[in-house]
């Protein structure tokens, strides 16, 4: 399990848009996320890559 700041951190780098709220995905590994960026009334999902992934944890060991 990936911490939530981490992922969270990593789609507003990504997409450059704060998160306002943010699901992860019934059922899902920590790959499939609904979001919602601020100034948006929608959902969108979100599905992470393995590297994604790998710089969550990267971000986990430097915030340690």
């Amino acid at each position: 399990m990936i911490d939530l700041k981490n992922v969270i951190s990593l789609i507003e780098i990504k997409f450059c848009k704060k998160v306002s709220c943010i699901i992860r995905k019934k059922g899902g590994d920590d790959k499939n996320w609904s979001v919602v960026f601020e100034g948006d009334n929608e959902f969108k999902n979100i599905k992470l890559t393995d590297k994604d992934i790998e710089m969550v944890n990267k971000f986990r060991i430097l915030s340690v």
